[in-house]
Parts: structure tokens; C-alpha cells; sequence
């Protein structure tokens, strides 16, 4: 028979750090309220292990040449990419958080796709009307895997308050996290594989 895994109870129930693994298990019990993220009630609706998706298979990178080809006129902004996938290959680092700036229309989501494809990395898009509380943000983080590339169109949509944890993700990979449960409040952690943001705007910021 299948496995059924662990049941949420209560805030007690929940490790002081949790993962991807463990929200997108148990984040169905989790909402977002007028007080923050709120522990619901249990429905009985617990996961079975083997109704949570397997980790994407990994992805092979495409040459540079390759994986840029058809883009005109960023002629640059191509060489800056080359410097700094090669200065992040020798340090051992990933490539930097990039934000992307212009009108609608030059190119920024196509880019985006092909940095994705050169780093050997998966493109994982969303858009700032979609991250409009901490909750939507932490669904769309719990989806990613190590060197994922994630990218956020229209980021100048991100709400202020959703845009500081982002940060805090970007720095520690990591978010700090207080969720409620009537009158209880319980902070955990949340970890975070590696991944490169690559964040679009129409807007000057």
C-alpha cells in the first residue's frame, strides 16, 4: 500500500526548518490571512508520498553561441553574460541575481530563457501579479531545485513587503517564517536550494 506521510497536528508538529520537500507536502494546511501565514485545520487531506511530483530530471547546458542564437543588438549585454558565467565557473559560485530593464517588447523573458539554457539550468517563470503575499512567494519557491533559474516578470507588481523576504531569500537562501495558529505563533525556517534570480521591469526603479 502507499505510504502515508506524517500529519500535521498542530504548530507543534512542524520542524523548526522545513524545505521544499516538506511545503509542498504540507503547504495545502498552510494559508494566508489578515495575521500572516495560518495553520488551517487538518481536512484529511495529508499527501501520500507518492503523489508528491519527483525532483526534474537535470538539465544538460547549451553552448553559448547555442543558447543565445537570434538575439540582435545585445552584443554587451551577451559579453557581460560570458565574463560572468565564466568568473562565477572559476570561483565556484553561481551566477549573480540579474535584473533586467526596458520596455515591453526588447527581448527580457527570451534572455532570461536563454541564460537558463547556457547555465544547464531550468527556467521557472512568474510574474509579480502572481507574488502578491509571502504565502504565493513561498509556493513558488518551494517548487525550485538547485540552479534553478527563476524569473520574475514584472517585478515592479512585487509588493514591497513580499520584495524584503525575497531579498532575505536571495542573501541567506533561506526565509524566516511566523505562522499562526488561533492566538499561537510559531517561527520556523525555511531553506532554500541554490538558484539565480533573474528579475524583469518595464519600470524604472
Amino acid at each position: 500500500g502507499k505510504v502515508r506521510l506524517p500529519t500535521i497536528v498542530d504548530l507543534a508538529s512542524i520542524p523548526d526548518t522545513i524545505d521544499g520537500s516538506w511545503w509542498r507536502a504540507n503547504g495545502h494546511r498552510i494559508g494566508f490571512g489578515s495575521g500572516g501565514l495560518e495553520l488551517h485545520p487538518d481536512d484529511g487531506t495529508a499527501l501520500r508520498a507518492s503523489e508528491i511530483p519527483p525532483a526534474p530530471e537535470p538539465v544538460a547546458a547549451v553552448p553559448f553561441d547555442e543558447a543565445f542564437s537570434g538575439i540582435v543588438g545585445q552584443d554587451a549585454l551577451l559579453g557581460l553574460f560570458a565574463t560572468d558565467v565564466a568568473a562565477s565557473a572559476v570561483r565556484g559560485r553561481s551566477f549573480p541575481h540579474t535584473l533586467f530593464m526596458g520596455p515591453p517588447g526588447t527581448g527580457k523573458t527570451r534572455l532570461a530563457q536563454s541564460l537558463a539554457a547556457h547555465l544547464g539550468s531550468r527556467f521557472v517563470p512568474t510574474s509579480g501579479p502572481l507574488v502578491q503575499d509571502v504565502h504565493q512567494l513561498v509556493r513558488v519557491l518551494a517548487n525550485l531545485c538547485a540552479g534553478d533559474v527563476l524569473f520574475v516578470d514584472e517585478a515592479h507588481a512585487v509588493p514591497h513587503r513580499v520584495l524584503e523576504a525575497l531579498y532575505q531569500a536571495m542573501d541567506s537562501r533561506s526565509l524566516s517564517l511566523s505562522i499562526h495558529q488561533g492566538a499561537l505563533v510559531r517561527s520556523i525556517r525555511f531553506d532554500l536550494p541554490r538558484f539565480v534570480l533573474v528579475a524583469a521591469t518595464s519600470e524604472d526603479q
